[in-house]
C-alpha cells in the first residue's frame, strides 16, 4: 500500500526533524548554539505554517520563544535588538502574559504593562527589557525545551505554578486531525501513554519487523505529531514499521526518508559516531530490503570513506543500486569497471551495465555506451547498435536534453559515411534540439534548412529556425537573420 497523503511536506518535516534534533543533542542549548537554534526554529515556523493543525503549530512557537528566552539568558538582551521577529515574539509573550510572564514576578509585571501599550514599536522594546529574562520565563523556556522537568502537582503552591502545569500537561496530548473529511485516516491520534515507548526501546529499535497493526498512513501521522512534540525518540519505532512495511509496495516511502533524515541530523548535532553508526546500520538494512536510497547512502559513505576495503564494499552497494533499477548507479557502476577502480575491471561488463543504464531512462548513458560500441570497448564494434543507442539519447518524443541531441547529430556525422540517410538523422537530430530550446542547435537546423540538406530547403522554417537561434543565444544567428 502506498502512502496516502503526508501530513506534513517533505521539506516541511526535515525542518522540524533538525530543529528538534538539535533539541534533543543536549538538555538544552549551549550558549554557542543557542543563537543556530532560535533561527532554525525560525525557519521551521515559516515551513510548517498552514501545514500542522493549530494545536501542533502552536507547540512549535513555544519552542521558538523558548529559545528567544534561552538566547536572551545566555548572551543578554543585545542578542535580540536587532532581531525584529525575536522582539516581536518577546513583545506577544509580554502583552498576553505567556511564556512564563504571567505577572507573578514584579519585573515581568511591568514589561507585561509596557507591552499592552497600542502605539508599542516591538523594535523599541528591547530597550526597556532587563538584562536577563526572569526566573519564571527561564523555568518556563527549560521546561518547555525538556532541560528541566515540569513542577509535580504537589509541588505547586501558588495559582500560578498551578497554571503552568496545566500548560505543560496539555503538551503530553497531541491530536492529529484527518487531513481532509472522508480521505486517508478519519481518527484522531493521540499520544497516550499506551502510544509511548521507553527511551530504552526507542534508542534501540527491535532488529525483527513486528506484524503491522496500524495503517502505514496512521503511523506516519503518528510519527509526525511526535516529532512536531519534540518526542523524536518516540518517532521512531512508528517510522520504522511503516518503512518496512512499504518498502515491498513502493520505492517511494516517506516514512523512510523521514527516518534517514533523523538519523542525519543526528549525525550533525549529535555524537557524531554513535549517530552515524544508527544512520549506516538503518541504510544497510533497508538497501537489504531492496530500498535504493538505503544503498545508495551505504555505497557514497563507504567510497569516501579512508579506510581498508571501504571503497571495495561502497562499489557492491553502488552494484546493489543498479540491480534494484537505479539507472545512476548502474552508470557509475560501469565507470568503475572502465576506470579501473574495481579489483578486477571487466568492460564487457561495463558495457552492458551502460546499456542498462541506458535502457533504465539515463539519457546520458546511451550516448556514453554509444561510444564503447562504435571503439568496440567491452566487445566487438557494432555500428548499427551504436545508433541505435545514440538515438535513445535523443527520443523522438521526450527528448529533454538538447545537449544531448546536438551531441548524437555530432556522433551521426563522425561515425556514419556520408549519405542522405546520414543527413536526415543529423536534420532530426538538430531540430528535437531547436525544439527543445538550443542555440546552435537551432543555427545548426536553420542552415540545413537554407541548403536543404537532410531534406528539402525551407526558407520560411529557416527564417523562424534563425529567431530561436538568436533567441537562444546564437549571436551569429543574430546577425545573420535568413
Amino acid at each position: 500500500m502506498r502512502l496516502r497523503k503526508s501530513l506534513l511536506k517533505g521539506a516541511a518535516i526535515s525542518l522540524v526533524i533538525a530543529v528538534s534534533a538539535m533539541a534533543a543533542a543536549a538538555d538544552c542549548p549551549t550558549p554557542d548554539s543557542v543563537e543556530r537554534y532560535v533561527e532554525s526554529s525560525r525557519d521551521a515556523l515559516v515551513a510548517l505554517n498552514g501545514a500542522l493543525p493549530a494545536d501542533q503549530y502552536l507547540d512549535l512557537e513555544n519552542r521558538y520563544a523558548a529559545m528567544i528566552v534561552m538566547e536572551w539568558s545566555y548572551i543578554g538582551v543585545h542578542a535580540i535588538q536587532d532581531d525584529d521577529d525575536a522582539l516581536s515574539k518577546l513583545t506577544t509573550c509580554f502583552r498576553d502574559q505567556l511564556c512564563g510572564a504571567d505577572g507573578s514576578d514584579a519585573i515581568d509585571q511591568q514589561l507585561s504593562e509596557v507591552a499592552q501599550s497600542s502605539d508599542l514599536d516591538p523594535s523599541t522594546f528591547w530597550e526597556t527589557l532587563t538584562d536577563a529574562p526572569s526566573d519564571s520565563m527561564l523555568e518556563w523556556a527549560e521546561i518547555e525545551l525538556g532541560c528541566r522537568e515540569a513542577p509535580t502537582p504537589e509541588e505547586l503552591e501558588t495559582e500560578s505554578d498551578l497554571s503552568l502545569a496545566s500548560e505543560i500537561d496539555s503538551q503530553a496530548i497531541v491530536e492529529v486531525e484527518p487531513t481532509d473529511a472522508g480521505e486517508d485516516i478519519e481518527v484522531q491520534v493521540s499520544l497516550s501513554e499506551t502510544d509511548l515507548v521507553s527511551s530504552e526501546e526507542a534508542a534501540e529499535p527491535p532488529v525483527s519487523v513486528p506484524p503491522l497493526n496500524r495503517d502505514p498512513a496512521e503511523l506516519v501521522q503518528l510519527a509526525t505529531a511526535f516529532i512536531a512534540a519534540g518526542e523524536i525518540e518516540r518517532a521512531i519505532p512508528p517510522l520504522r514499521d511503516s518503512c518496512l512495511y512499504d518498502i515491498a509496495q513502493t520505492q517511494s516511502s516517506l516514512a523512510c526518508d523521514t527516518l534517514l533524515d533523523i538519523y542525519e541530523a543526528r549525525t550533525q548535532y549529535g555524537n557524531e559516531e554513535i549517530a552515524t553508526s544508527s544512520y549506516l546500520s538503518f541504510s544497510e538494512e533497508i538497501c537489504g530490503a531492496g530500498y535504493i536510497k538505503g544503498c545508495e547512502n551505504m555505497a557514497l559513505y563507504l567510497r569516501a570513506a579512508n579506510t581498508d576495503g571501504a571503497y571495495e564494499r561502497g562499489v557492491e552497494f553502488t552494484a546493489r543500486s543498479c540491480e534494484l533499477g537505479d539507472a545512476g548507479a548502474c552508470a557509475t557502476l560501469a565507470q568503475d569497471h572502465i576506470e579501473g577502480r574495481t579489483e578486477q575491471p571487466d568492460l564487457a561488463f561495463a558495457r552492458a551495465t551502460l546499456e542498462r543504464s541506458c535502457e533504465l531512462g539515463r539519457l546520458e548513458s546511451c550516448r556514453e555506451v554509444a561510444d564503447l560500441y562504435v571503439r568496440g570497448v567491452g566487445g566487438e564494434a557494432d555500428n548499427l547498435r551504436a545508433l541505435e543507442a545514440v538515438a535513445l539519447a535523443c527520443p523522438t518524443v521526450g527528448a529533454r536534453s538538447p545537449d544531448l541531441c546536438v551531441s548524437a547529430a555530432d556522433f551521426v556525422l563522425i561515425n556514419m559515411k556520408s549519405s542522405p540517410q546520414r543527413a536526415g538523422r543529423v536534420r532530426s537530430f538538430i531540430k528535437r534540439a531547436c525544439d527543445i530550446g538550443h542555440g546552435v542547435g537551432c543555427a545548426w537546423y536553420a542552415e540545413d534548412l537554407e541548403l536543404g540538406i537532410g531534406g528539402r530547403a525551407d526558407p520560411e522554417a529557416a527564417r523562424e529556425a534563425r529567431l530561436s537561434a538568436c533567441e537562444y543565444g546564437d549571436q551569429e544567428s543574430c546577425r545573420t537573420r535568413s
